[in-house]
């Protein structure tokens, strides 16, 4: 750990990790939580973006793709809502396994039902965009908790 360069940026986030492990975590969580809401309303459009750009022979406008991005995005977090509700009873790793493989099921129905084409092609377009959403939300996460440890 201490063979990083002394320069001021490592300083600056070896401080503010300090603060945080040592008397922050919680104003840090906070800030993490309201830093991913913030996420999800870029990464909605995104994955409008990705719908738009596999069914541009079927959607005539990127509004059309927006739409079907809020709708995915409304059923997943209605989805782990019942989630959490049910972990207040029992455990929620079963109903979080079951909910994360419902997800790309659930994505292929409504590409399936949006874009109509076939099962083949309706699958290489899932999975393509469901690599590309994976990404950007990978990339999005990383940059939330940087964000969030740079400026709590």
């Amino acid at each position: 750990a201490r063979n990083f360069p002394e320069t001021k940026t490592n300083r600056y986030i070896i401080y503010k990790l300090h603060n945080i492990v040592n008397s922050g975590a919680s104003e840090y969580s906070h800030m993490l939580i309201k830093n991913f809401s913030y996420m999800m309303f870029i990464l909605m459009p995104l994955f409008g973006v990705w719908i738009f750009i596999f069914g541009r022979k079927r959607l005539k406008y990127y509004l059309e793709a927006l739409t079907i991005s809020i709708h995915f995005h409304c059923f997943v977090f209605l989805m782990f809502t019942f989630i959490a509700l049910i972990g207040t009873v029992i455990s929620t790793i079963i109903p979080l396994m079951l909910g994360l493989l419902f997800i790309p099921v659930y994505m292929f129905m409504m590409i399936k039902n949006t874009l109509k084409q076939s099962i083949g092609i309706t699958i290489i377009k899932t999975g393509v965009i469901g690599v590309l959403y994976g990404g950007s939300l990978l990339v999005l996460m990383l940059v939330t908790i940087v964000v969030s440890i740079l400026f709590t």
